[in-house]
């Protein structure tokens, strides 16, 4: 079911310990999907073993196949890289286990909450309720994060769930809480009337530093107003 998560073993970072993760696939998807956050010792060294498997160092070649490397002041970045070239890595899955949130669809209106890294169960949640709504009429999610690359790792699925969405039943508020929107300091005003006026006339958020669909907003949202 949508929001379910399983427990995670890499051999090559530790033969015993088990990490749990929130699956941000949905059940109608052929494909399984985590996301998590390099925070810790373990999630380090799985981020740094997943890199590295999947970055291949090329030698220069004419071969378009076998990829083109440029390096530049130490700097080593590859365009392409063939497939022979990355290596296989065993992940181990317990699960899936349990889920955050069940019945969503059984609802005309759903409220959907995600605070930081914590929003990978709503992700699958809300593209579950894009691909079967039931009787779900409109969602709101509110996803709260001090950290504004939470924004940047998930900017493509939540393009992806927007696309998917042709009815606008999904409306999504996102709120960049380590700044705060205070009506008596002058520039956290003009902060905030100058992004909102931004991303009307153009789309263009300052905050994701590119052209979205929505507005990140400044501070926390006002639970009395929203519901």
């Amino acid at each position: 079911k949508a929001g379910m998560y399983g427990n995670i073993n890499i051999p090559e970072v530790s033969l015993l310990e088990w990490h749990p993760f929130t699956m941000t696939s949905a059940p109608f998807e052929d494909y399984i999907e985590f996301h998590f956050r390099k925070v810790g010792d373990w999630t380090s060294e799985a981020f740094q073993l997943v890199n590295n498997c999947a970055t291949a160092k090329i030698q220069e070649s004419d071969d378009e196949e076998k990829g083109k490397l440029k390096e530049e002041s130490n700097e080593m970045s590859v365009r392409t890289v063939h497939p022979d070239t990355v290596r296989s890595l065993t992940v181990k899955l317990e699960g899936p286990i349990g889920a955050s949130s069940q019945g969503f669809s059984d609802h005309p209106i759903v409220v959907l909450v995600g605070a930081g890294i914590g929003v990978t169960p709503m992700i699958s949640v809300l593209k579950q309720l894009v691909f079967a709504p039931g009787r779900m009429k409109r969602t709101f999610f509110y996803w709260t994060t001090r950290d504004p690359a939470n924004l940047k790792l998930f900017e493509q699925l939540v393009k992806k769930i927007y696309d998917s969405d042709p009815n606008n039943a999904i409306r999504l508020r996102h709120f960049l809480t380590s700044m705060k929107q205070d009506d008596r300091d002058l520039g956290s005003v003009l902060f905030h009337h100058a992004t909102r006026s931004k991303h009307q006339r153009t789309n263009f958020d300052i905050v994701m530093g590119n052209h979205v669909r929505h507005q990140v907003e400044i501070g926390r949202p006002d639970w009395k107003k929203e519901l």
